[in-house]
């Protein structure tokens, strides 16, 4: 009957009678390969063998993943000593290491891709975990049970496993810019020149910090329209987009000015929303 939460005894009796079938296959080749090596005069365990997968290092950006690997074209096969390497291809799975990877990208060979030793990714979303390897493969020649034969490497050599997923690199979500009182006489003029760049989320946040008491801070549109004044008093933090939010005037895709100006000094400002 099988467990209620689980597989059922007909299910676990066709998955076991799959693995001895495969089982059997891995050995019936084997058996062959032993004699006929023996036939030939080699080694009798002696397998042909495909070029040894490079070392690979995986970096991840805000809008792309980027994977780098040794070069190995130079490593000859392991029996002949003949350097027959071909190219390189790089797979990819998605949330899950233990399920099926699909080819994205090769270079060398046929492909008419000239032999690299990197790959960015720009195929790629937010909050989603990719899993990559990448495999050498040869051209061939060298493959003495099935000539012409291209044999590539196996995945588990550089394959990321189960606990190290790549997922884009976090975004900005808050921004503090602090008052620059630089003046004690007149309406000195302070411009903020740091890049504010927010993507918004649900925690985005845009603080003004040492704000003086009182102050007032206007936003306007790029084109100088005005969007909303606000009157602080008292306050030394005011979160904007907080205040934005609460008004329903919250800007998307868009680049705004800000203005803040006390009794004495004015600071003017740029934020861009993606």
């Amino acid at each position: 009957k099988g467990d209620p939460d689980g597989i059922t005894d007909e299910q676990k009796n066709t998955i076991l009678a799959s693995g001895r079938d495969s089982l059997l296959k891995v050995f019936s080749r084997a058996t062959r390969l032993y004699f006929r090596n023996i036939k030939n005069h080699r080694d009798p365990f002696d397998v042909p063998d495909p070029p040894p997968a490079p070392d690979l290092w995986v970096t991840s950006s805000e809008r792309s993943i980027k994977l780098k690997w040794s070069d190995i074209s130079n490593i000859p096969d392991n029996d002949t000593g003949v350097k027959d390497f071909s190219g390189y291809r790089v797979y990819r799975a998605e949330e899950k290491n233990d399920t099926t990877y699909r080819l994205i990208w090769e270079c060398g060979g046929k492909t008419g891709i000239p032999i690299s030793l990197s790959y960015e990714d720009k195929d790629v979303e937010k909050s989603v975990n990719y899993y990559y390897y990448v495999s050498a493969y040869d051209n061939g020649t060298q493959n003495w049970e099935h000539p012409g034969k291209s044999l590539e490497s196996g995945k588990y050599w550089n394959m990321l496993q189960r606990y190290t997923p790549v997922t884009l690199s976090s975004r900005t979500n808050t921004i503090e810019i602090k008052f620059i009182n630089n003046g004690i006489n007149g309406s000195d003029i302070s411009t903020y020149s740091g890049l504010n760049i927010l993507w918004p989320n649900d925690e985005s946040s845009i603080r003004f910090i040492n704000l003086p008491n009182p102050c007032w801070i206007n936003v306007y549109t790029l084109s100088g329209k005005l969007r909303v004044t606000l009157s602080v008093k008292n306050e030394q933090v005011i979160d904007l987009w907080e205040v934005l939010k609460d008004m329903n005037k919250l800007p998307a895709n868009a680049v705004f000015l800000f203005q803040i100006k006390s009794k004495r000094n004015e600071m003017r400002g740029k934020i861009v929303v993606l």
